[in-house]
Parts: structure tokens; sequence; C-alpha cells
């Protein structure tokens, strides 16, 4: 996959959430009264959150093709151990299992845990090496959105393959606005409705983040590929 394909997929996918979003919105202009509007745009934020959540996994899953396409070597990787550890978590499971224990030990003292935690550790460190020689596969089940994006979920996301993880700090306040706004309005609290100017001033916010997701993945694959 080349850095041009990433950045086409993620554009295509703003593309079409954005203009869904504007057609929502441009229906808004046929209801008359303002009250009706206010409670429509209730539906506005909770749709503008879906496309926030779903085109911020969909991108992050679109650079995790683009990472396993390089099929770079986790050694070339070094420098990102968080993006290493990401892309053995089936390894550490393998060593996290309680019941894999030393043949001899595990006859004569079943129970010691300590012993059976210093074979599975031995174990890791002896195939370490062969574990860095390998081809870096990064599972799409490393990213999980946990159905509300708030921005320190954003920053796990960040956090695990390899970057900083403050990337939105200037814009944490406007993340989570709207996931207390979408989580307010589905469970029944927020029930006045959503002022023009609030949504349009949210909208903006939001779009700002979702067209820098694109820069910064796009940046991140640079670096990758050099």
């Amino acid at each position: 996959m080349r850095i041009d394909e990433l950045r086409e997929e993620m554009e295509i996918e703003l593309t079409w959430r954005s203009d869904e979003l504007r057609m929502f919105k441009n229906t808004s202009h046929f209801i008359i009264k303002e009250e009706i509007r206010k409670k429509y745009r209730k539906s506005l934020i909770v749709m503008l959150y879906a496309h926030f959540e779903g085109f911020s996994k969909t991108c992050f899953l679109t650079y995790i093709k683009y990472i396993n396409s390089l099929k770079l070597k986790r050694i070339d990787v070094k420098d990102k151990p968080e993006l290493i550890a990401s892309s053995m978590n089936s390894v550490f499971k393998k060593y996290d299992d309680k019941d894999r224990k030393n043949d001899f030990f595990k006859r004569k003292s079943p129970n010691d845990k300590n012993i059976h935690s210093i074979y599975r550790k031995a174990d890791l460190i002896n195939e370490f090496q062969d574990y860095f020689n390998e081809i870096l596969i990064i599972e799409d089940e490393v990213i999980d959105t946990e159905s509300n994006l708030w921005s320190h979920v954003l920053a796990k996301s960040f956090y695990k393959l390899g970057m900083k993880h403050d990337l939105f700090k200037n814009s944490n306040k406007s993340i989570d606005t709207l996931v207390n706004l979408r989580n307010s309005i589905a469970h029944g609290s927020e029930r006045r409705g959503i002022a023009e100017k609030q949504y349009d001033k949210l909208e903006k916010e939001i779009m700002t983040v979702m067209e820098r997701l694109i820069l910064i993945l796009e940046r991140e694959a640079k670096l990758l590929s050099q």
C-alpha cells in the first residue's frame, strides 16, 4: 500500500461522511419553528458523533493496513516499543497463560506460582530475539473506540500505534463535549435541544479534528517508510 493510497482512502471516508452530515443539516432549514429545529439538532449531534467515531476507527484501521503492507521486522521499529508490544498481543497472552508450566516442576511443585512464572518469563527471554526478527503485524483488534470515543480513548489508539498520545491535546475539550452531549441525548437528560451556534461551533471543531487525523497518520506513515 502506498502513502498516496492511504491518504486517498481516508479522504474518501471523510468526504462521504461530510456530505451526509451536510445533507441532514440542510434539512433543518425546512423546519420553521426554532424550538423544533433545536430538537432536530439533537439528532445532528448523535450523527456527528457516529461519524466522528466511525471515521476515526476507519482511519486507524487503514493506517494499520498500511503498516502491515510494509512488512517491517519488529527490530526495524525498535524506537517504537508500544507498536512492537501491540504486535505481540498473542505472544504475551501465551506467556500470561497460568497453565503453561515447566514439565519437571509441574509434577513436583504444581502449585508453586513463582517457579512457573519464572519458567514462562525465561522462555520469553530465550525466544525474544526470534520475535524481534519476525515481521510486524498489527491486528485490527488493537483499535477499540469503546463505544465512547473520549479524548483519552483516542489517545490510547495513538499510543498503541507508537505515536505521542497527546497529539490532540488542544482538541480534548471539543471531543469530550461531543461525547457528553451525545450521551446526554441518548440517555434522555438533554431535552431542551441544541442551539444553532452551539452546534455549528462543535461541528467545525470536530471536522477540524477529523481533517487533522488524516494529516497525522499520513505524516507517521512517511516516517515509518523511511
